[in-house]
């Protein structure tokens, strides 16, 4: 059969235990364990954005004994079902004709297109958009955070003409090829506008989704083998130079095929652990033991502000310094308040701004002024979760479940109607600034007034294996209420709500270090809950990249 027939097949078969709308539970789960912020000391990246570090060597994977040396300064490919228009990434390319007409539905201002460069379609097909004007060029560089920009669209030939006919597998790998140099000197030239360890690079599926191509999607043998060759092209940029690439695309059976042509292509891809691993097997049954709980309904998400960073959003520290400079403070007083705990600072800056509300409504302004999610959102987002809850006041894993063409309901503001997934906005949403908690005061009758959104996270803390993911876990909202069913549970040995008589499997801590200083991970994933049983309820799982302090700004 063709690849694409093959593809087609073998998507079904994958995630039919999931409508067919997502991917494999285990390829999501070991990208979004590598693809979390992290520094060399184990805190979020965005907070050193000039360090550039080593990533895991999980680009290159191949079948047997034959494998490529380890290269200390490579990237890897991530397959994600998101729109690349929201994607939090430092280039992207915008598929265009030799025409070089931009469809609206790209979002592009017109004062952005480049001038038509001479050799168009023939030896140019691929070139950078940029402002035309010396305003605009100030506009970028004032961008609002420190490492912030928005991403670089290179238009690139790929798209066929009527005209011309059809375009060959070479004439795209070609473009392709053009885009990738033009987009590793825009990347490379800078730390990444993200604040990643290694900037990122998009790319859609040729001929699928949003760039779709009618005489190349017609042909669905030729798009088969396009999405192979692209893979591998992709591949070996990425083992070449330090920066990750994310293939997108909207289409769910595109998304599938490729997921399956990366397995055709690289069959020990799967099972290769990260090289920071210092247990590989370990890793992988603990991998297998997660998605094996998402596949059976088991496994809840509980999101914290680590996995927000890399969308371009401030820490805690970040947050609470843009605040107190926004309310009117100066660099003497902002540098003392770094010494008070962050409510109280919180609570100071409430004061200078004219009370609570007024606070809130700067934090609502800072924060929803980021409109691309992450990698990490995306690749979350995948996962075959019911309920999600998160401490982050943005919108963006709402945004990136809704790209990959989910329902997700956000409680409690949309009580009663939920029909796919939910998520409960813990400490409130930009959307509505006063539903935010962030002082002492709003942390004082959160018990109270919140006391609906607490039974939710007690409940799925005893029905559920929740998996924590860029969470400090030093909030005092969750400490509270994780000791409340700590009690519940523990406090009888033979009702610990998973049929095991001696609980002893809830203390089990595993922990993967990566001790050299020069990798851009030094990354924890702690295990501590259930029992024996591979898919008991009533556990959790925390992957922590380093988001920072109790939730840091996202809550």
């Amino acid at each position: 059969t063709t690849p694409w027939t093959w593809s087609k097949l073998g998507t079904r078969a994958a995630m039919k235990t999931h409508e067919g709308r997502r991917g494999t539970p285990f390829a999501l789960l070991a990208m979004a364990l590598l693809s979390l912020p992290r520094g060399a000391d184990g805190g979020a990246a965005a907070d050193t954005p000039g360090a550039r570090a080593s990533p895991p060597d999980m680009g290159s994977s191949h079948s047997g004994t034959s494998q490529a040396p380890h290269q200390a300064n490579c990237g890897h490919v991530f397959i994600l079902n998101t729109d690349i228009r929201h994607l939090a990434c430092d280039a992207w390319l915008l598929p265009v004709s030799r025409a070089m007409e931009v469809d609206r539905v790209w979002n592009v201002s017109p004062n952005d297109l480049p001038y038509r460069p001479r050799g168009w379609g023939t030896t140019a097909l691929a070139v950078a958009c940029r402002e035309k004007d010396e305003q605009g060029r100030r506009r970028r560089v004032e961008e609002r955070f420190r490492t912030y920009e928005h991403p670089v669209p290179i238009l690139t030939d790929v798209l066929s003409n009527p005209a011309d006919g059809k375009k060959s597998l070479d004439e795209l790998l070609a473009a392709l090829r053009q885009f990738l140099e033009l987009a590793k000197d825009e990347a490379l030239a800078k730390p990444s506008r993200f604040g990643r360890a290694l900037p990122l690079i998009a790319v859609p599926i040729f001929g699928a989704g949003l760039a779709s191509d009618e005489l190349l999607q017609a042909d669905v043998g030729h798009l088969g083998e396009t999405i192979l060759a692209v893979l591998e092209e992709l591949r070996a940029f990425s083992q070449k130079y330090p920066l990750d690439i994310a293939l997108c695309t909207i289409d769910g059976a595109a998304f599938g095929a490729a997921l399956n042509a990366r397995r055709k292509q690289f069959p020990g891809f799967v099972n290769r652990a990260p090289a920071f691993v210092r247990n590989p097997e370990g890793w992988r049954d603990e991998v297998n033991r997660l998605s094996g709980l998402c596949l059976s309904g088991h496994l809840s998400l509980f999101l914290g502000a680590g996995v927000s960073i890399n969308a371009g959003l401030p820490s805690w520290p970040q947050l609470l310094e843009q605040i107190a400079f926004t309310v009117g403070f100066d660099e003497l007083a902002i540098a003392r308040m770094r010494a008070l705990d962050p409510l109280e600072a919180a609570t100071v800056c409430a004061a200078r701004a004219g009370g609570e509300s007024a606070l809130k409504e700067v934090v609502s302004r800072i924060i929803g002024r980021v409109k691309r999610h992450s990698l990490q959102h995306a690749l979350l987002s995948g996962l075959p979760f019911k309920g999600a809850i998160t401490t982050n006041y943005d919108e963006l894993f709402e945004q990136a479940v809704r790209c990959a063409g989910g329902d997700i309901a956000v409680l409690p503001a949309q009580i009663g109607g939920v029909r796919d997934m939910w998520l409960l906005k813990m400490h409130g949403t930009v959307r509505r600034p006063g539903s935010i908690v962030l002082t002492r005061a709003d942390y004082s009758r959160f018990s109270k007034e919140q006391a609906a959104s607490e039974g939710v996270l007690q409940g799925l803390l005893l029905t559920q294996h929740v998996l924590f993911v860029g969470f400090g876990m030093r909030d005092e909202n969750w400490c509270r209420i994780s000791a409340s069913v700590t009690g519940a549970t523990w406090g009888n040995s033979n009702s610990g709500g998973n049929g095991n008589s001696n609980g002893s499997g809830r203390d089990i801590a595993r922990t993967h270090h990566n001790a050299n200083s020069h990798s851009h991970t030094q990354n924890a994933l702690a295990i501590s809950g259930g029992n024996a049983n591979a898919h008991t309820q009533g556990g959790s799982s925390s992957i922590s990249g380093g988001g920072g302090g109790g939730g840091g700004c996202c809550g």
